[in-house]
């Protein structure tokens, strides 16, 4: 009929229209990414921007510190030891020195003062049993008597001493100046220990 609209001929308009607004939509979601997009790679860019500003730092250089930190920690340590143990060495060094050195002096003066009282036999049994190897009772009272000062000196005082310890043992050699009112006389003694007593193993004069 005519002034009537057939539905068949709608539907072919309605698709048209459908198609229309999906199209409309479809450009609107583009556009909102595109624009989600845009304001993302602002703020990557921005973030990059200020970590450019920051102070760079590498996780390379910090990892390579640690291996010197441990060669110079390694090398403190080193040297702390080694001075502790030259300060003990030294410390027990002198201690041994003072505790040998007196035990020493006080046998060298006993052998002086028997030879100041005349008493060749007492003076010779404080002698080594390699010094009486080398040397009998007569001849040490020989030596003796070539060098009047030992019997007739009215002082003496020790002008020098040395403590030397090796693998033999440990041998002081002890200067000593004899004084008379008229007269003076250096010597030498050097003196081993044997069986834990000091011995007078030889005599230089001067």
């Amino acid at each position: 009929m005519e002034g009537e609209l057939d539905h068949h001929q709608l539907i072919p308009d309605q698709c048209v229209q459908f198609v229309s607004w999906c199209s409309t939509c479809f450009q609107q979601q583009l556009s909102i990414r595109e624009s989600d997009t845009e304001d993302t790679r602002c703020r990557v860019g921005s973030i990059w921007e200020s970590d450019a500003n920051m102070p760079y730092h590498n996780d390379r250089d910090v990892s390579s510190t640690h291996p010197l930190l441990l060669i110079f920690g390694g090398i403190g340590c080193l040297v702390v030891l080694v001075c502790g143990g030259l300060i003990a060495l030294a410390i027990w060094g002198v201690s041994s020195f003072a505790t040998k050195l007196a035990p020493a002096n006080g046998a060298a003066e006993q052998f002086l003062s028997e030879l100041q009282q005349n008493q060749i036999e007492r003076a010779y049994s404080l002698t080594s049993k390699e010094f009486q190897n080398r040397m009998t009772k007569d001849q040490f009272s020989d030596f003796v008597k070539q060098f009047e000062m030992f019997g007739k000196h009215t002082s003496r005082q020790i002008s020098g001493t040395h403590v030397f310890t090796n693998q033999n043992g440990t041998t002081a050699t002890i200067k000593m100046t004899l004084r008379s009112p008229n007269n003076a006389m250096t010597c030498t003694l050097i003196l081993v220990e044997e069986v834990g007593n000091w011995k007078v193993d030889a005599i230089k004069v001067p």
